[in-house]
């Protein structure tokens, strides 16, 4: 009799058991923010800009002192001789063009009210303009891209 009875209370937790599992696994991926939440909040969307700002901000690398006077050798930057593909800046700036672009796009494609839209916007449209500007100092006339490039497109 004591057998049966521990069996039934075995059944009865591992059924228990088995009914709370579909609870704990259809939570919500709290360290995974979609598109679709950042487009519709506007604090989302501000901490998006903010990025943006991070990526376009100057920055120095220790690497770069061979680019000044306290360089220990010789190289093309102290004699001006660089070429187009000295400096990765280029690739560096066309990545960060993209990802303004696709603020852009994005930000208007979510719920946010335009009082908080067009100011985070403009922005970015600054953010971008000083983007291009730093390209168009180191190599002249470049391309500008208004709008986000898939790899489908030619």
């Amino acid at each position: 009799m004591t057998n049966n009875r521990l069996k039934i209370i075995l059944l009865i937790f591992g059924a228990f058991f088995l009914v709370q599992c579909d609870e704990v696994l259809d939570k919500t991926d709290l360290g995974n923010i979609t598109n679709d939440v950042v487009w519709n909040d506007p604090e989302l969307a501000k901490a998006n800009l903010n990025r943006l700002y991070r990526l376009s901000a100057p920055g120095w690398s220790p690497e770069d002192s061979h680019v000044t006077d306290n360089s220990s050798g010789r190289n093309n930057f102290m004699y001006g001789r660089i070429l187009d593909n000295s400096d990765d800046s280029y690739s560096d700036h066309y990545e960060t063009i993209r990802e303004i672009n696709l603020f852009l796009e994005g930000v208007d494609s979510g719920t946010i009210e335009d009082d908080d839209k067009n100011p985070m916007k403009g922005q970015a449209l600054v953010i971008r303009a000083l983007t291009y500007w730093k390209l168009v100092k180191t190599y002249g006339g470049v391309p500008i891209l208004n709008e986000t490039l898939t790899p489908d497109d030619e």
